[in-house]
């Protein structure tokens, strides 16, 4: 799901950065290999970004703080995101999630 989600952003966002390093984050202690394709992808549509380079410098995933906290108590409103902007957040019961913010701006069938 983080990978559609990042392939949703432009290259060399922060956002799709962070998103990619996260994910990976997630997946690196538990399988290295599944973890593999989004350092690459840091790496090869991120390298800019300040994530990007500092997982060139680390040569695997930086730290991201938004894995390391467990249990955040700000509410999201603290921190609004544009109508139509993909965030992470953390559900109600439940772990941390990928949210699209409405309104989807109108698909083209061309």
């Amino acid at each position: 799901m983080a990978w559609d989600a990042a392939g949703l952003l432009p290259d060399g966002s922060d956002q799709k950065a962070r998103y990619l390093a996260t994910a990976g984050t997630w997946l690196k202690a538990r399988d290295a290999d599944a973890a593999r394709p989004f350092y690459k992808a840091i790496l090869e549509c991120c390298s800019s970004t300040k994530l990007g380079k500092e997982a060139q410098q680390v040569r695997w995933f930086p730290e991201v703080p938004e894995c390391e906290q467990e249990g955040r108590s700000d509410p999201p409103e603290a921190h609004p995101e544009p109508a139509g902007a993909l965030t992470l957040r953390e559900a109600p019961g439940a772990a941390w999630g990928i949210y699209l913010i409405p309104p989807l701006p109108p698909i083209s069938h061309t």
